[in-house]
């Protein structure tokens, strides 16, 4: 008898841990064969690169760097970087996803003196049969990697507010 309450403490255990992974997690990477539905036009002046924070289209210089903040990356040609830089409404498919750790731009500056200047990026590859010149989808905030931690899944959905939605497979 003692084995079988053994058994069924193991199965109740492995199944709580399955659902511990949802998706506000931490942990959880955007899986491939998520959908990234645009929900509307998005345009920014020019450039590769279409920044979103709090639900808003902002340029480069209006992103709090620190606060979670996401952006489209375009692999469109130099050439074309005077031209506005528009999205269209439509499904994007993430085929891959990762996370990295790296130097900002700013390495020489520390903030509070922790070291805080580092990106936490999640990157998603895309794609998409009507808008190939975006290639992919960045979500990420400065910080120090131990404190702050990569986002979650609702705080890139927080960040892209309605303009954007993630719709994760399975």
């Amino acid at each position: 008898m003692s084995g079988l309450r053994t058994y069924i403490v193991l199965i109740a255990m492995v199944i709580a841990g399955g659902c511990a992974a949802t998706t506000g997690s931490p942990t959880l990477l955007p899986p491939a064969g998520t959908q990234i539905e645009v929900t509307q036009e998005l345009s920014i002046g020019g450039g590769a690169r279409l920044f979103m924070q709090r639900g808003e289209v902002r340029s480069r210089r209006d992103i709090s760097v620190m606060d979670p903040h996401c952006q489209f990356i375009s692999n469109r040609p130099r050439s074309e970087f005077s031209e506005p830089l528009v999205i269209r409404p439509g499904i994007f498919t993430v085929e891959n996803s990762y996370r990295r750790r790296d130097y900002t731009w700013a390495a020489e500056i520390e903030f509070a003196r922790i070291g805080s200047n580092r990106n936490l990026s999640t990157i998603m590859e895309l794609s998409s049969d009507t808008q190939e010149d975006i290639d992919r989808l960045t979500c990420l905030r400065w910080g120090t990697g131990g404190a702050d931690g990569f986002l979650t899944i609702d705080e890139m959905r927080t960040a892209m507010g309605g303009l954007v939605k993630i719709n994760i497979s399975g």
